[in-house]
């Protein structure tokens, strides 16, 4: 009898501790963390992207319209495909169609990204208004060329970032494209996540979490960013007002994670501003919001620059004079 009851007690502690294990390995900041550790290794993705922001300044004067006036976002959906070797040289391709467009001759965008540190970008069907027509005739269906930083810079409403200014080492962008890529993949980047339910996408069920940000992380996180955007190293100055325009942005993130292969699967960015009135905090509408879902990791996207493109400055002078 004893020696039934030291076996029950030996099946009863194996099966406590396998649920102990199942129960650790399922906690919310392991999977999500395992997840985030994955991207460290990945060298490529594709996937269908939602990008809403605002159109930049510098585009919105060209054309003739006033900045201030210009409130509503432009909403672009479409697929895209990255390879972001460790190195820091991205490449890529991508093609958006602008929502809301016309149904039969949709607004598209089409972007290279080259090694060399070139993009390439081409609009095609946009439509000719009695105001924009000479804007129009420029646009549609020529490749414009630009250094990667300057549309970066552009993209993200930072007309400082010139060739002139970059770095020729390249080693101020490296050190931070790898810093940047440590601080996701360490998780030092994210507090505790909190799981909001299951949901399939595709063939995969996926388990959506909120994932807070902390934000020293995020002021360092944003300061690399803009160092890659400048290509060089940041003066004590710019630091101090990316931190205080930092202050003032509230980023939120949600991951789609599959839990079984711990595999990021979709991923929704916020950012917004808040501005301080006498009733309180008013939350205007996201300056960037992006939702990606992932199709595949590590298979190489390939790039193929386009042989006839015209400088991108030399567009943004004509419509000036225009």
């Amino acid at each position: 009898m004893k020696r039934y009851a030291l076996t029950i007690a030996f099946i009863v502690m194996l099966a406590g501790g396998v649920a102990m294990s199942l129960i650790y390995n399922q906690r919310p900041e392991r999977i999500v963390g395992e997840a985030m550790r994955k991207l460290r290794d990945a060298n490529s993705f594709m996937g269908a992207a939602t990008i809403a922001t605002f159109a930049p300044e510098r585009i919105v004067q060209a054309a003739g319209a006033d900045p201030n006036l210009v409130l509503l976002p432009i909403v672009f959906v479409g697929e895209v495909g990255v390879n972001v070797p460790p190195g820091g040289k991205v490449s890529g391709d991508a093609n958006f169609e602008l929502i809301g467009s016309d149904k039969d001759k949709p607004v598209t965008f089409h972007v290279v990204t080259a090694e060399d540190g070139t993009s390439y970008v081409r609009f095609e069907n946009v439509p000719a208004e009695k105001t924009s027509a000479k804007v129009v005739e420029e646009l549609n269906g020529k490749w414009y060329s630009m250094r990667t930083r300057g549309l970066a810079a552009l993209l993200a409403k930072d007309g400082e970032a010139t060739a002139d200014q970059e770095d020729p080492s390249g080693k101020p962008a490296a050190d931070a494209w790898e810093r940047i890529r440590a601080t996701v993949s360490s998780g030092e980047l994210f507090g505790r996540p909190e799981q909001q339910g299951r949901q399939v996408l595709g063939a995969a069920s996926v388990t959506k979490y909120e994932v807070p940000l902390r934000r020293e992380a995020l002021v360092g996180l944003a300061q690399d960013i803009k160092t890659m955007v400048r290509g060089r190293a940041l003066t004590d100055e710019e630091r101090a007002e990316v931190e205080k325009t930092m202050a003032d942005r509230d980023v939120s993130l949600q991951v789609w994670i599959d839990r079984s292969a711990k595999k990021l699967m979709q991923a929704n960015l916020d950012v917004r501003t808040h501005a301080a009135d006498e009733g309180g905090t008013e939350q205007k509408p996201a300056l960037l919001s992006v939702l990606m879902r992932f199709s595949s990791w590590n298979e190489p996207v390939p790039v193929e620059a386009p042989k006839d493109s015209q400088p991108f400055g030399d567009l943004i002078e004509r419509l000036k004079k225009k």
